[in-house]
């Protein structure tokens, strides 16, 4: 699947109309897992770069919220979605 801006875009504007006008820009250095994007100045999305990474999204839902007590830095999950059927994303 082709990891746009269009298709950022398309989908956050689609479930959260809210933030369909935010400015959207893929993050320089995005990895090799996932493919990220700025979501106006303070959200990030990332997409898994395929379904092998799938179960990332999954470990991170279950392990950011515990780990998020124990840091000094604030950390908000927002939400996760199917892009499709197979692929997880995630709005933070």
């Amino acid at each position: 699947m082709n990891m746009s801006v269009e298709l950022v875009k398309r989908l956050v504007s689609e479930q959260f109309p809210q933030w369909g006008e935010l400015i959207i820009e893929p993050v320089k250095n995005g990895g090799h897992d996932n493919r990220t994007f700025h979501l106006g100045n303070s959200m990030t999305v990332r997409l898994p770069s395929g379904k092998e990474y799938e179960p990332q999204v999954k470990k991170e839902a279950t392990w950011l919220p515990i780990l998020a007590k124990s840091l000094s830095l604030t950390i908000i999950r927002i939400k996760e979605y199917r892009i499709t059927q197979e692929l997880l994303f995630t709005l933070f």
